[in-house]
């Protein structure tokens, strides 16, 4: 059985919007705007055998819940669920 990749998107001391991957102690990215940095990480999430997007809510927007897994047949990354 794959393991989960677990994708984070949290505001971090700067107030930029950090995209944070389970294993690495650092954020992988960061960026001005949380819904560029929601994108960057369905982008990772969409090239692992099994992943899962958590991202904070910010004022008026709820949070981020999504699992995604690769097609077996296309190969590609599928959202399972949002």
């Amino acid at each position: 059985m794959t393991s989960t990749c677990q994708i984070t998107v949290r505001r971090d001391e700067r107030g930029r919007w950090a995209v944070c991957e389970s294993g690495f102690e650092a954020a992988i990215a960061d960026f001005d705007e949380r819904e560029d940095a929601i994108e960057y990480a369905r982008g990772i999430a969409s090239t692992k055998p099994r992943a899962s997007i958590d991202a904070e809510s910010m004022n008026d927007l709820p949070a981020v819940r999504e699992s995604y897994a690769l097609d077996p047949v296309s190969g590609k990354g599928a959202r399972l669920s949002v």
